[in-house]
């Protein structure tokens, strides 16, 4: 089967019959989340309570039409029935967060004022906590499976990408890291001179060439990266696009600022955005910090014993003290000092300018394969991260937090231009989206596109997908030797 064929024949995901199996699933969670919370409570009780007689079932089968009706329609609202957008499985699980709180409380308030039946409020909980369990697990299913799809290959949209300079070629390169995303690129159209082989071979041209392109790549997208694209130019894809019934996306030069759809407002017809980067979000920091002190103080207690073993290892294996102290930068550009294991040898830092000229570096980031300052327990501690452990003491000091980006020293933060420096607006942490996903890679501009992609996305859901991706990639041993 051709190229455009194949994934167009693997496109049901997108279609009607993806809608509808999700409705399905959706349904089915539901249910099975009252039927549980039902049984849980009045047939195979978790928890000591006086016997009850079991509650009439139609009740709870009346109620369960009433929640699906008002999921499904929060759901619609929230769009997560839009299966055409490339959405992450945490964005649609803080989207299901959100809708499903709506819905227990519109639940709540029915519940109030229904007098000819009390339902059971632990029968209610349960069947809360179940339904977000069951939600989340078929939704994260659903993307993890359309992900794959699109890895393999087996389901992908062939686009045509419209930018100027080096814009497609930044394009094209994240669309090749990230498969999953499911774009192929079938052809490029620029305003200058096109080095095809930067593009894999693809027909190229300017954009006058553009309904050519589109017509003999059979393109099902057309994707513009051109900040300085002239109204007229970006009309005239427009219309070529409409005529061919395909969608168009832009690449706004807002594309990697912190704003939302709540940043977007209108004065008599003029669409403005507000760029704010230092939006204060109270109520997430406040949890995210609780959150940060109970899990530190409770692993420094269990792993208590490992640091001492841990340190006397090191001090057998060569002379000095157990932990190494670094002054790092911290939020907003605040030092601290970091708490490690020592993994090297005592004036390791003394010995750094013999090895790597950090002033001559063409970006402040280094590396050093097979670095002969670390020692043999040094070699061990960061074969399984546990080089970080007493970062837990900084955690509990505020200085770091467990989900940041990655704290950097002096020498290196003094050589960042202004938009290296917006990785300083969030506080450091021990693992990170850079951590989990660029694990010792020597591009800085690699490092910072996922700060930076954190700084945006920031959540509790998120910090919680990055410490248990944070756990797989330590086990597996990437990025670190």
């Amino acid at each position: 089967m051709s190229g455009p064929r194949r994934a167009r024949a693997a496109t049901w995901t997108e279609g009607p019959w993806a809608l509808f199996f999700l409705l399905a699933l959706d349904l089915l969670a539901l249910f099975d989340a009252c039927a549980l919370g039902y049984l849980l409570r009045f047939q195979w009780p978790l928890l000591p309570q006086p016997r009850v007689a079991p509650a009439p079932v139609d009740e709870y089968l009346a109620a369960w039409g009433i929640v699906a009706y008002a999921a499904v329609a929060l759901f619609h609202a929230y769009g997560i029935y839009e299966l055409g957008k490339r959405r992450t499985a945490i964005d649609v699980l803080r989207k299901l967060v959100s809708a499903g709180g709506w819905v227990l409380l519109l639940v709540l308030s029915l519940s109030y004022f229904y007098r000819d039946f009390s339902y059971s409020r632990l029968a209610l909980a349960y069947t809360a906590l179940l339904a977000l369990f069951f939600l989340a697990l078929f939704r994260t299913a659903w993307e993890s499976y359309r992900g794959h799809l699109r890895a393999t290959r087996a389901c992908v949209k062939r686009v045509v990408l419209v930018g100027s300079r080096t814009i497609p070629r930044f394009l094209a390169q994240r669309l090749r890291e990230e498969p999953r995303h499911g774009y192929e690129i079938a052809a490029v159209a620029d305003q200058g001179l096109i080095d095809e082989r930067a593009f894999g071979g693809v027909p190229t041209g300017t954009l006058d060439d553009l309904p050519r392109l589109v017509e003999e790549a059979q393109a099902e997208e057309v994707l513009v990266g051109h900040p300085a694209l002239g109204q007229q130019a970006l009309l005239a894809i427009i219309e070529t696009c409409e005529r061919r019934r395909i969608p168009i996306r832009m690449v706004p030069a807002t594309y990697d600022l912190l704003i939302d759809g709540s940043d977007f407002e209108e004065v008599d017809g003029i669409p403005l955005v507000r760029i704010n980067e230092q939006r204060a979000r109270p109520a997430h920091r406040v949890s995210k910090r609780i959150f940060d002190v109970a899990c530190a103080a409770v692993l420094l207690v269990l792993s208590a014993p490992l640091l001492a073993a841990l340190a006397v290892a090191i001090r057998i294996d060569s002379p000095g003290a157990a932990i190494f102290r670094q002054l790092r930068v911290g939020r907003n550009g605040r030092p601290f000092r970091v708490c490690k294991l020592r993994t090297m040898v005592q004036r390791a830092e003394q010995l750094l300018p013999a090895l790597v000229d950090v002033a001559r570096l063409p970006e402040p980031v280094f590396k050093l394969d097979d670095d002969p300052r670390v020692t043999r327990v040094g070699r061990v501690l960061r074969r399984w991260s546990l080089d970080e452990l007493p970062q837990l003491w900084n955690v509990l000091a505020g200085d770091m937090s467990l989900v940041g980006p990655r704290p950097e020293e002096e020498v290196m933060v003094a050589r960042y231009d202004i938009w290296e420096r917006r990785r300083l607006k969030l506080t450091p942490g021990i693992t990170g989206l850079q951590q989990v996903h660029c694990r010792g890679s020597r591009s800085l501009k690699e490092r910072v596109r996922w700060d930076i992609l954190y700084l945006r996305k920031e959540s509790f859901l998120l910090d919680l997908w990055i410490l248990f991706r944070t756990v797989i990639v330590v086990l597996r041993g990437e990025g670190r030797h």
